[in-house]
C-alpha cells in the first residue's frame, strides 16, 4: 500500500513534477508513423506528458516536433500549412523548419531577426513504425534506444496504439501483474475452465514470484506448478522484464503466434506513455518470426470491434456508462463477458478503477510482489533525479532484452533462460534481491 503522497508522486507527470522530470529524461514514442503518412501531409497535434506539440513531416520526409503554439502570437501550428520543407503558421505566415529555424517572417522580413530567434524543436527519430521524441533537458539527451523489434521489417512488426482514460501507472501495473492472467484472461490461457478441467499451468492462480533488479529496471519470474498430460509434476516459468520508465515485454510462446501466420514466435513490447495525468497512449508492438496477420492480431487483442476501438482516432471507447462493453448474457461461456480480446479485458478492469486509483485503499498479497518492486524502483528514480543524478536505464543495450514462457528445465536457473539479461543483472548486483 502506498501513502497518498507517494501515490501522487508516482502518478503526476506534468511539467515540473518530480515524476514528470524523470519521464522527460527518456525517449518515448509520441505517435505512429502512419499518423504522418507522407511528405507535406497534415500536421498532427501531439499531447505528451501533459504538454502540447505539433508534429509534421516536411517535403523531404523529415519529421519535426515543435511546441504547438507559434512563438509569434500563440496560434496553433496544428492549423499550419506544411509546404516547401517547413510548417507555416496561418496567422501571420511565419514559417519554421523541422529544426525550429525561422525560414520566413512575412511581417518582419529582417534576416538578422530570423537568425537570432528560433522555435523550440525537439529531437525525433523514426523506428519500428513509430515516431519517438526526447523532450527533456538538451544537455541530458540519452542515446536512442535499440529495441530488438527495430530490426524487424514492416511485415513482421506491427505497432498498435490505444488511447485509454487512465493514468499510466494503472496500465503498467496491470501488465506487470502475472496472477491476473489466470482469472481475467481465462478464455485465452485456460479455456478448459468451461468443462471444469484443470490441466494447465495457468490453473495455478497464485504464482510464486522472484524479482531481481537490473540496470534496465527489473525482471521477474512467475512459477506455476501443474501436471503434464502424462501425469508428471512440472513447473512453468513466465519471465517478464520491466524497462524503465513504463515498458514491459509480454512473453510470447514458441509455436503459438499471436496473429502470426506460421509456427514461429511472437512477442510484444508495450510502452505505456502518459498523455497527461489521466490519459495514456499504450503502444503495443507485436513482432514475429512470421509475417503478421494484422487482422488476426487485432482480433486477439479484441480491437477488431469498432465499439471498442477505432484505427481512426485510436481511442478505447467503452466506459462506465455501458459497463465497458461487457455482455453479461455470455458469462456461461465467457469468463469476463467479453467475446474475445486480451487488451479489452485489461482496459475494462483498469478503466473501472477510475482515471487515478487511490492506492491507500488496496490490500496487497505475495502475488503482487512485482507491482511493489516497480513502485519502489520508480520512487528511487525520482530521488535520483531530485539529487542531480541520472535515472537508470538511459544507456542500456535494449537489443538483448527478452521474455520467456515455458516449462522450467530442471538443470537451469530461470535467469539462464534470458541470457541477454546477465550483464544487466551484474550492473545492479548490489541491490538485487528475490
Amino acid at each position: 500500500m502506498l501513502t497518498k503522497e507517494e501515490n501522487e508522486l508516482l502518478c503526476r507527470i506534468g511539467p515540473k513534477t518530480p515524476m514528470g522530470e524523470v519521464f522527460r529524461r527518456y525517449w518515448h514514442p509520441v505517435c505512429l508513423s502512419e499518423q504522418l503518412p507522407g511528405p507535406d501531409c497534415a500536421p498532427l497535434h501531439v499531447r505528451h506528458l501533459g504538454e502540447d506539440y505539433v508534429a509534421f513531416r516536411d517535403t523531404n520526409g523529415r519529421i519535426g516536433l515543435l511546441d504547438e503554439l507559434c512563438m509569434h502570437r500563440g496560434a496553433s501550428l496544428t492549423l499550419g500549412r506544411v509546404e516547401e520543407c517547413g510548417i507555416r503558421c496561418i496567422f501571420h505566415g511565419w514559417k519554421f523548419s523541422v529544426d525550429g529555424d525561422l525560414m520566413e517572417v512575412p511581417n518582419h522580413p529582417d534576416p538578422n531577426y530570423m537568425k537570432r530567434h528560433k522555435a523550440k524543436a525537439y529531437p525525433v527519430r523514426e523506428a519500428g513504425g513509430m515516431i519517438w521524441a526526447y523532450t527533456g533537458p538538451a544537455d541530458k539527451e540519452p542515446p536512442f534506444p535499440d529495441f530488438p523489434f527495430f530490426a524487424f521489417p514492416p511485415e513482421r512488426c506491427f505497432p498498435v496504439r490505444v488511447n485509454v482514460n487512465t493514468n499510466y501507472l494503472q496500465n503498467l501495473e496491470g501488465g506487470l501483474d502475472s496472477s491476473h492472467s489466470s482469472s481475467l484472461h481465462s478464455d485465452y490461457f485456460r479455456p478448459q475452465w468451461r468443462e471444469g478441467v484443470k490441466n494447465s499451468a495457468m490453473d495455478d492462480a497464485a504464482p510464486r514470484l522472484e524479482v531481481e533488479n537490473t540496470e534496465f529496471g527489473y525482471h521477474y519470474a512467475a512459477f506455476r506448478t501443474f501436471q503434464t498430460a502424462q501425469g508428471q509434476d512440472a513447473v512453468n516459468v513466465r519471465i517478464m522484464p520491466f524497462i524503465l520508465p513504463s515498458t514491459r515485454i509480454i512473453p510470447g510462446r514458441r509455436n503459438r503466434s499471436i496473429g502470426g501466420s506460421g509456427n514461429g514466435y511472437t512477442d510484444m513490447f508495450v510502452f505505456e506513455v502518459p498523455i497527461d495525468d489521466e490519459n495514456t497512449a499504450a503502444y503495443v508492438v507485436i513482432f514475429s518470426t512470421d509475417t503478421i496477420d494484422r487482422d488476426g492480431a487485432l482480433f486477439r487483442l479484441g480491437l477488431d470491434d469498432p465499439k471498442f476501438w477505432s484505427p481512426v482516432d485510436y481511442n478505447y471507447r467503452p466506459d462506465a456508462k455501458n459497463r465497458w462493453g461487457q455482455d453479461r448474457s455470455i458469462l456461461d461461456t465467457s469468463w469476463t463477458g467479453f467475446k474475445g480480446g486480451i487488451y479489452i479485458e485489461d482496459a475494462a478492469v483498469i478503466g473501472s478503477m477510475g482515471p487515478i486509483y487511490d492506492r491507500t485503499k488496496e490490500h496487497l498479497v505475495p502475488a503482487d510482489l512485482a507491482i511493489v518492486r516497480a513502485r519502489r524502483i520508480l520512487l528511487d528514480n525520482v530521488r535520483r533525479v531530485q539529487n542531480g543524478e541520472d535515472p537508470i536505464a538511459l544507456d542500456t543495450d535494449y537489443s538483448r532484452l527478452a521474455s520467456f514462457d515455458g516449462v522450467l528445465p530442471s538443470v537451469k536457473h530461470w535467469r539462464d533462460l534470458v541470457p541477454g539479461h546477465l550483464a544487466a543483472v551484474a550492473g545492479r548486483a548490489p541491490d538485487s534481491t528475490n
